[in-house]
């Protein structure tokens, strides 16, 4: 597989092994650009960067309005226990969760919550008890986090930053894919050059139809002037072991795509980079196409 390894890891591929020192360090500096990238993505995002430090954010602010100190709430520890009757017996669970954890779980229903004590291997304020927990618990978070990140994502910052992300990723791989022998050097410069945004190629995302999302992921790269020149496929983890994919014509790569669908494994990968509201519609979708 045409996975993006680290230049200065212990466990580095073959492949890696046996090319140039140039190219060794070539890679070495698209790794750390990527990188850089990434980071500034987090930076842009904050505390959107995921669910679970959105709710750590929410609870250190609460911890440091309630108490005045900086605490961390993954370093708090939660013990709940429940004492529950059911079929005339008294049955006994103890959950333990960070505070960030309780926090995405909430708290059961009133009348049934559990008895909750807190420990830390730091300071922990003589206030922080069950009571002031359940008055703080009064948000779905999940909920909070998902009404927000749709204008997160669109801000310009954020935008450009998961451009650029994407950009070193591609440029990464596509230069792994070279060393590996999956693509020559004029693939490599092709690729380059659609990826830098030479307005003679297209670089396009994959949808499975017209109707739906583009697959997570998964970009062709070919000319805009017809169908008949070099077309490539770039869909890492998919089916047979490599990330991108050289076709001779546009109905070559078709027929491919096409093959994948008429195995479990290459609709399940096809699947899975279909969006979550429409991985459903979109198996079925498969089951139903023709082999060519």
């Amino acid at each position: 597989m045409n996975t993006i390894y680290s230049a200065v890891s212990d466990s580095r591929p073959q492949w890696f092994e046996s090319a140039s020192a140039a190219d060794q360090l070539h890679y070495g500096e698209l790794e750390q650009q990527l990188i850089g990238s990434r980071n500034d993505l987090e930076k842009q995002l904050g505390h959107f960067t995921s669910l679970q430090v959105y709710a750590q954010s929410l609870m250190s602010q609460a911890l440091l309005m309630e108490f005045g100190v900086t605490l961390d709430p993954d370093n708090i520890t939660t013990h709940c226990r429940y004492v529950f009757q059911q079929d005339g017996r008294t049955y006994i669970q103890e959950d333990k969760r960070s505070l960030t954890d309780l926090l995405l779980h909430g708290l059961h229903e009133n009348g049934l919550r559990s008895q909750i004590t807190f420990k830390s291997d730091g300071f922990l304020p003589s206030g922080l008890n069950q009571q002031w927990l359940e008055e703080v618990l009064t948000t779905d978070v999940r909920a909070a986090f998902g009404a927000e990140i749709r204008s997160v994502y669109l801000r310009a910052g954020v935008l450009a930053a998961m451009n650029n992300v994407t950009r070193d990723r591609l440029l990464l791989s596509v230069f792994a894919a070279k060393l590996q022998g999956h693509l020559d050097d004029a693939n490599l410069q092709l690729i380059r050059r659609a990826i830098a945004g030479d307005t003679s190629l297209s670089l396009t995302p994959l949808q499975l139809r017209e109707d739906t999302r583009p697959l997570c992921d998964v970009v062709v790269v070919g000319p805009l002037d017809g169908y008949s020149d070099d077309w490539f496929l770039y869909a890492p983890g998919a089916p047979g072991g490599q990330d991108w994919h050289r076709f001779a014509t546009f109905r070559v790569l078709d027929l491919s795509l096409s093959a994948w669908t008429a195995t479990e494994q290459g609709r399940d990968y096809l699947v899975w980079q279909t969006h979550a509201l429409e991985r459903e519609e979109i198996g079925g979708y498969l089951k139903t196409i023709p082999p060519r």
